[in-house]
């Protein structure tokens, strides 16, 4: 649990302002608790999941589904190829380039408004800046105030570890059907 933690706060540091403005609290928090669970997601955990946003139709689950994927899902996939790149990185002990993580960031800006982009300028500025640590082996400063991410290939393979799981769970819950 303290790795997943480490991996929510994070994401929340690189993307609270384009997250907030996709998703109201309810959704925020059922998708917490889904991304936090352990193993395949369980019939009742996705009824809770739609219950909680009060969906039960397949056309709202439809719609819900399309927003999630273009939106949280998206940006958590671009979280996963960043740190991808963040391994081999380190391994490597350069900088790499981030295709993948590019295309989807591209994605994302594509549909965002102007206040949206300028968050998610800054979350991949700070994408590039932990890419350039792990290349560096050096900590990585999420803020000046905040204390440095301690760099090792253990806590990088962890935490791409953590995010592909979560990406499973909440890959599983949106479906239609269970």
């Amino acid at each position: 649990m303290k790795k997943f933690s480490l991996l929510f706060a994070i994401f929340l540091f690189f993307s609270p302002k384009i997250f907030a403005q996709n998703l109201t609290t309810n959704p925020g928090i059922i998708i917490q608790q889904i991304a936090a669970g352990t193993g395949a997601l369980s019939k009742a955990e996705y009824d809770q999941f739609w219950q909680t946003l009060g969906i039960s139709s397949r056309a709202d689950k439809e719609r819900m589904i399309g927003l999630l994927r273009s939106g949280f899902l998206l940006m958590q996939e671009y979280q996963k190829e960043i740190w991808s790149c963040v391994e081999t990185s380190w391994i490597s002990r350069a900088t790499v380039r981030c295709d993948r993580a590019r295309q989807k960031f591209n994605l994302m800006n594509a549909t965002m408004n102007e206040e949206q982009k300028l968050a998610l300028k800054k979350m991949d500025e700070n994408s590039q800046r932990m890419i350039l640590a792990a290349a560096k082996r050096e900590d990585f400063e999420i803020s000046k105030d905040a204390v440095p991410l301690k760099f090792s290939i253990e806590n990088i393979k962890a935490i791409r570890g953590n995010l592909e799981k979560m990406l499973k769970r909440i890959t599983q819950v949106l479906r239609v059907e269970y």
